[in-house]
């Protein structure tokens, strides 16, 4: 199991974005750290989901204390 710190209001905000669409139930994908080209970018949680059928792209919530 991958443990992941986030922002609380980060992760509420998507959350709220969620229940107002009327889902009920998401995909979370814990993407780690990565460095390119010298340029270091958090970890982070995708967050997706589907509804009639359609996908739908809530974004991303990037680890903190990274």
């Amino acid at each position: 199991m991958l443990k992941m710190t986030v922002s609380t209001q980060m992760l509420l905000g998507k959350l709220q974005q969620i229940a107002e669409d009327g889902v009920d139930v998401i995909d979370l994908t814990f993407v780690d750290h990565s460095v390119d080209q010298g340029i270091c970018f958090p970890a982070f949680i995708q967050i997706d989901s589907t509804k009639a059928d359609k996908p739908i792209d809530y974004g991303t919530v990037d680890a903190v204390g990274f």
